[in-house]
C-alpha cells in the first residue's frame, strides 16, 4: 500500500511543478499600465488588445504607442472596418 502511495506522489509532483512554471511565466510577462492603456485607448479608440500590444512594443510610451496604432490601422484597414461597422 505505501508503494501505491508514493507512486502516486511521484506521478503528482512533476504535473504540480509545470503548473507552477506556467503560473510563473504569465506573471512575468510584460507589464502595461492600466492608466496608459486607458489613455491610449481613450485618445484612439482602439480594442484594449490592440492599445496593449502597442504599449508592450512601445516601453510604455504613449506617443510611440500611438503612432504605432495608426501606422498598422493604415496597414491593414482598420478605420474602414470601423466605418463598415
Amino acid at each position: 500500500m505505501s508503494y501505491i502511495r508514493s507512486m502516486l506522489r511521484s506521478i503528482q509532483i512533476p504535473i504540480l511543478t509545470n503548473h507552477r512554471i506556467v503560473i510563473r511565466n504569465i506573471h512575468r510577462s510584460p507589464v502595461v499600465f492600466e492608466s496608459n492603456l486607458a489613455k491610449l485607448r481613450k485618445k484612439t479608440g482602439y480594442a484594449f488588445a490592440l492599445c496593449r500590444k502597442a504599449l508592450e512594443q512601445n516601453e510604455q510610451d504613449l506617443m510611440k504607442a500611438e503612432k504605432w496604432l495608426r501606422s498598422e490601422a493604415a496597414k491593414q484597414g482598420w478605420e474602414k472596418a470601423e466605418r463598415v461597422k
